[in-house]
């Protein structure tokens, strides 16, 4: 595991709220957990989530959660054509915590 990915659920969903995210530079995301809901996420420090991904040499991380770790591989990054920048991450849980 390289570093902690600090996240803060959201209820938020739609084009113009999640525009709104990406406004502030947070990044909208999703951890899907088997045999349970996925859980919407925003991801509030885009520079340090940038460097860690671009440095790391494997897709494991750990995910904290409402003060619970949890083990995820990086499943999907959308970024905007043009400029690169990370739109919206997919997580997928491999153990819970």
């Amino acid at each position: 595991m390289n570093f902690i990915i600090k996240t803060h659920p959201r209820v938020e969903i739609g084009r113009p709220r999640m525009k709104a995210l990406r406004k502030h530079n947070h990044i909208p995301a999703i951890l899907h957990r088997a045999a349970q809901e996925s859980v919407m996420l925003t991801l509030t420090e885009y520079i340090n989530f940038e460097k860690g991904i671009r440095s790391s040499t494997n897709d494991f991380y750990q995910l904290e959660v409402d003060n619970k770790l949890y083990e995820v591989r990086l499943k999907e990054v959308q970024r905007h054509p043009v400029s690169q920048k990370i739109l919206h991450v997919d997580f997928i849980a491999c153990t819970n915590g």
